[in-house]
């Protein structure tokens, strides 16, 4: 990392990991250097302005006290190394103020074995790491056709707890699923398929010894492919493809709207999928109440800004991304336009900080914020700050929570025009996403790119076509 001291000079900072230096093997170290010279004595952090929520130093070993000073001798020639060894698989507790004590020896602290910490006294942190390394759960996982069998041998899965053994079946909620035949035989009936209804049969099951057991439950996965796409591009990180999941609602006839897929122009989702899967912007989105199908769409296209349109020439609804294109566009002017009007809001009315709330799997689907602020424009209205929080719950990780924000940040954060016009059927081809070039001198607009939002084809005999659009926010930005 490089910065500017204040008088311009430049601040580097080197984080290296000597993994067999003497006396510090497997600990990070940080060096500071001023215009190519080692700066021998520097305070890691400010304790008074510290962000301990976000900060990765105990991640690297270092204490949170912030109070570690290089050595002035020049031993260190400037470079302060972690208080611990950093290992694979061995869990790290770090506190921001030195001296308070790690309660290792509570038996209300039923996990700390399980993190490999020992419980035979308690710890002083600042930072103290585990003594042996996390061991995940033991499981095999065998494909038996109408369920998966799991057998998990994790005795001291929960510590002083006990563990996990036993074998469970995960049905996959097929049609023709058989019943489970232990269920049949510890019943001494026979027990029933559940067809189309994913369920799980655990057998002789052990789950620790509290009378209290943690809450269990299963975290599945379902990536529809009925679009085609290859390569396993229905998947993108264990979210669902959005262009396949849409095509599964509209053409699946057991639980989707069982349409006509010849209805539809395949190629266009199968490009906007490929799209997604290259943008690594997936989806994982819960439908278990009664909603309709429309709703549970547009909900789909408002988290990867797209739209369903019907396309002009071959009458097929299309799926298309707003996204930046260059191609040649339709020309709008005088020739072909008979009327237009034009609104622009002014700065005051935009949105300079944008929250996104997203579910984050890897906290167990907790609902978090990510922010997004566009520093210019608060500058520009004095530090003002005009929030708009978005809920985007399909959103499973902060990159894609993060990127939805700076998309919304530049339709909301600046002042695209908003236009009404009424054209003729030269401009035939324009639908729903459609990007087309505006000319029109008395307002001294030249060549400038608008989307169209809305379109009414009106009557065939009147020759007219109502538009809404909006200024394109990429043909601005480029």
């Amino acid at each position: 990392m490089e910065a500017l001291d204040a008088v311009g000079g430049t601040i580097d900072f080197d984080v290296l990991c000597d993994y067999n230096f003497s006396g510090h093997a497997n600990r990070f170290g940080i060096k500071i250097t001023q215009n190519n010279y080692d700066i021998g004595t520097w305070r890691l952090g400010d304790e008074a302005t510290a962000n301990y929520d976000r900060s990765a130093m105990s991640t690297l070993g270092f204490k949170l006290d912030l109070t570690t000073l290089a050595p002035s001798d020049g031993s260190g020639a400037g470079k302060i190394y972690s208080d611990i060894a950093v290992v694979t698989s061995r869990f790290i507790a770090a506190y921001h103020v030195s001296g308070a004590i790690l309660k290792l020896t509570d038996p209300l602290f039923t996990a700390a074995g399980l993190l490999g910490f020992s419980t035979s006294a308690d710890a002083t942190i600042g930072i103290v790491q585990a003594s042996s390394d996390f061991t995940p759960i033991q499981a095999g996982y065998t494909d038996q056709g109408d369920f998966i069998q799991v057998d998990i041998n994790s005795p001291t899965q929960l510590g002083t707890e006990g563990g996990i053994v036993g074998q469970m079946d995960v049905y996959k909620g097929t049609l023709t699923q058989a019943e489970s035949s232990y269920l049949t035989a510890q019943q001494g009936v026979q027990a029933l398929p559940y067809p189309g209804l994913c369920h799980a049969v655990a057998h002789h099951f052990y789950f620790g010894d509290t009378n209290f057991p943690k809450p269990f439950g299963f975290t599945i996965v379902r990536t529809p492919n009925a679009l085609g796409l290859g390569g396993v591009r229905e998947n993108i990180g264990d979210d669902a493809n959005p262009a396949a999941l849409i095509w599964d609602v509209l053409t699946d006839g057991r639980w989707g709207l069982g349409e006509p897929a010849d209805r539809y122009d395949a190629e266009s989702f199968r490009e906007a999928g490929n799209t997604l899967f290259d943008e690594g912007l997936g989806v994982s989105m819960q439908l278990d109440t009664v909603q309709s199908a429309k709703d549970f769409i547009e909900d789909v296209l408002r988290h990867i800004d797209g739209v369903i349109y019907r396309d002009p020439a071959s009458g097929k609804r299309a799926l298309k991304l707003v996204r930046a294109e260059n191609s040649a566009f339709p020309l709008a002017n005088r020739s072909n336009v008979a009327r237009l009007s034009l609104k622009r809001p002014s700065w005051d009315d935009l949105k300079n900080v944008i929250r996104i709330r997203y579910l984050d799997r890897d906290a167990g689907y907790l609902e978090r914020v990510e922010e997004v602020q566009d520093l210019a424009g608060i500058q520009s209205r004095g530090g003002i700050q005009d929030f708009e929080e978005i809920a985007f719950l399909g959103l499973s990780n902060a990159a894609n929570a993060k990127r939805a924000g700076r998309r919304m940040l530049l339709t909301l954060g600046y002042p695209l025009a908003q236009l009404e016009l009424t054209v003729n059927r030269e401009l035939w081809m324009l639908h729903v996403g459609a990007v087309f070039r505006l000319s029109w001198e008395p307002l001294g607009l030249l060549d400038v790119l608008c989307r169209v939002t809305n379109i009414d084809g009106g009557e065939y005999k009147e020759g007219h076509i109502e538009l809404r659009a909006v200024e394109d926010i990429f043909g601005v930005s480029q």
